[in-house]
């Protein structure tokens, strides 16, 4: 029972503090982040690439891995069937020659033709063989070539964003919270799930109001997340980054909602008012007078 009584006042709390919908909104503000971080950094490095000559040298090396140039020394899978079944003929020639070998009654100069005929039925064999060894080696040493430029490539890029990284979280993480709760006290991802974000006190949210709210989530994220679970017991139902801000989130769209279906029960008694008011006017009068269409008539 006391179980019970804990989950229904979870789920209470959960519901008044619209701790779904600013998870999902987060989320969503989070991947179009990382959408923007990803142009951001394509961009970096086009710029840089024309700058500084030694920043193309990983491109061209992804490139090789993306699309590998074509090698002489490699076998397609046609090559590879015509010389295996080219060697298979060879192998099976040779065991009919040792045979032709065997008979008693041939002669020197028949026996020299059959040897003869043999060595060059096995040379033929070991280029065979030796070109598809070839082929192999050229495959594997390729590839290993590939690899290690693919891994230099990636360390270096991985160096880039790291070097990088202060500027990505400035020009678009901060801008990004910043400026929008700034100017409309939405983000994208609040306004998809009909929160705002207002200043607890009343009035326009400042630009350092703004910023300081950015620079909370930092707070809000450190220990586990414990800033942003903090609305569930906080007595005003607030996260961390709000308490530093001075702000709260509001949901919207529950507001509206209510509003449409007060004026319409407004409209409706006005309607059924009017109705009244007009079989009023039809109808006799009180204590079976005579009504206003009676009179009428009778004039």
């Amino acid at each position: 029972m006391k179980k019970r009584v804990e989950m229904k006042e979870l789920r209470k709390k959960l519901s008044e503090t619209y701790f779904g919908r600013r998870a999902l909104a987060l989320g969503f503000d989070f991947l179009v982040i990382a959408v923007l971080s990803v142009l951001f950094y394509i961009i970096l490095f086009a710029l840089l690439a024309l700058i500084n000559p030694e920043y193309r040298q990983p491109f061209k090396s992804l490139k090789k891995v993306i699309n590998p140039p074509a090698q002489e020394e490699k076998l397609s899978p046609l090559g590879e069937l015509v010389l295996s079944k080219t060697e298979k003929y060879l192998e099976k020639r040779i065991v009919e020659l040792k045979e032709a070998l065997k008979k008693k009654d041939l002669t020197s100069a028949e026996k020299q033709k059959i040897e003869r005929e043999i060595a060059q039925t096995q040379e033929k064999i070991n280029q065979i063989r030796e070109k598809r060894v070839l082929a192999t080696q050229g495959e594997r040493s390729e590839k290993k070539e590939l690899e290690k430029e693919n891994q230099e490539s990636t360390a270096f890029l991985n160096h880039l964003i790291e070097k990088y990284k202060w500027l990505q979280e400035i020009l678009i993480i901060y801008t990004y919270f910043t400026f929008f709760i700034y100017f409309k006290g939405q983000t994208p991802g609040k306004k998809l799930f009909g929160l705002k974000v207002v200043k607890r006190g009343g009035g326009k949210i400042s630009l350092w109001v703004a910023f300081e709210r950015t620079h909370g989530y930092a707070y809000s994220a450190s220990l586990f997340l414990v800033g942003f679970l903090q609305v569930l017991w906080d007595r005003h139902s607030l996260t961390m980054h709000d308490k530093i801000a001075g702000t709260k989130v509001i949901r919207l769209r529950k507001g509206r909602r209510t509003k449409k279906r007060g004026k319409g029960k407004k409209d409706k008694k006005v309607n059924t008012t009017k109705k009244k008011r007009l079989a009023g006017e039809k109808a006799p009068g009180k204590n079976g007078s005579p009504g206003k269409d009676d009179f009428l008539k009778k004039m």
